[in-house]
């Protein structure tokens, strides 16, 4: 009888392996076609689009304004530039103010796997020495960086790792305190079979993005269409999918929250106070952990302030900006 069981649970175990090999092995079988209906990047950008060449990668850019102090705005995850278009005619009366696709987003170019050499260009570290080289290309330095969400991750980190060469930060929404992927998914990303199907499921950000942009607003009548078409603008880019995987891929540990302590500069932080994506209270705390950090909070307002209630955003960040000005 003991060796009947043997038998059956070698058996069983043998099927449970074919299985699991299966599971890896059958999505290689997949076939992942180009995305179909892309553009050109000439024919998505806009008139007062500019492209530089920051360390082989074409940056999407604009600017407004003049003079001093200049401001960096960095986009949240699955965002572009296009989301501080409320914002920067008035940003603008103020000084100098730069908006840019990070890297895997807008109309950047996507760079591929096998395409680069001196690191991964979607790291954390390499987004950082891209923003700061479109600075440097553009003859500017000192700037306030204005972050959203991800791009507050990335501002905390920059000013943390270069002390010096940023002005002050303003954080809005920011994702520090519970963000970044869990720890088991850097080995789920190194399976050969999920980086084979990976940019058919980043496709269907077309559905669930758009689930995702309904959550980060309080009042979704105010979405628009005009709204709508500018987040989905970007997915007629060339490798988009791609970009976006391995974007996802790079976002490793979160390091921005060793930073925060040793931040010795001007920050404020600002939340909306429906924000289901960050939470507000996550914001709050922050002011407990960043010396001398300013807090507002946005009435009626989710997770975008400078799209859903840009006003209210444009006076909590005027008011700490003229104070900038008197120091």
């Amino acid at each position: 009888m003991d060796e009947e069981n043997r038998k059956k649970r070698g058996w069983l175990m043998i099927a449970i392996g074919l299985i699991i090999l299966g599971l890896f092995i059958a999505p290689l079988a997949i076939p992942v076609p180009p995305v179909e209906g892309t553009l050109p990047t000439a024919k998505l950008a806009d008139p007062d689009s500019k492209f530089a060449d920051i360390g082989g990668v074409k940056v999407h850019y604009k600017t407004a304004g003049k003079g001093e102090p200049v401001f960096l705005l960095l986009h949240g995850f699955g965002a572009s530039l296009y989301s501080w278009r409320k914002v920067m005619p008035e940003l603008a009366k103020y000084g100098t103010v730069v908006a840019f696709d990070r890297l895997g987003f807008g109309l950047t170019e996507r760079l591929l796997p096998g395409n680069w050499t001196n690191g991964n260009p979607y790291s954390m570290q390499k987004q950082i020495g891209y923003a700061f080289g479109l600075l440097d290309s553009l003859g500017y330095s000192n700037a306030v960086w204005v972050g959203h969400s991800a791009g507050g991750t990335v501002a905390v980190t920059a000013a943390g790792t270069y002390p010096g060469k940023i002005k002050a930060l303003i954080l809005v929404d920011p994702a520090i305190i519970s963000s970044g992927p869990p720890g088991f998914a850097q080995l789920i990303y190194s399976i050969p079979s999920v980086n084979h199907i990976a940019p058919l499921l980043m496709r269907n950000i077309k559905n669930w993005g758009m689930e995702i942009l309904a959550s980060a607003w309080f009042d979704t009548n105010k979405i628009t269409e005009e709204d709508i078409a500018l987040y989905r603008k970007p997915l007629s880019m060339s490798n988009w999918d791609i970009g976006l995987w391995e974007f996802t891929k790079a976002t490793g540990g979160n390091s921005s929250k060793d930073y925060l302590g040793k931040l010795g500069i001007p920050v404020l932080l600002v939340t909306g106070d429906h924000d289901e994506i960050v939470p507000p209270s996550e914001t709050v705390s922050l002011t407990n952990l960043i010396p001398s950090a300013e807090l507002a909070v946005i009435s009626n307002c989710g997770h975008i302030p400078h799209e859903e209630q840009s006003e209210a955003f444009l006076r909590e960040a005027i008011k700490f900006i003229k104070k900038l000005k008197t120091k």
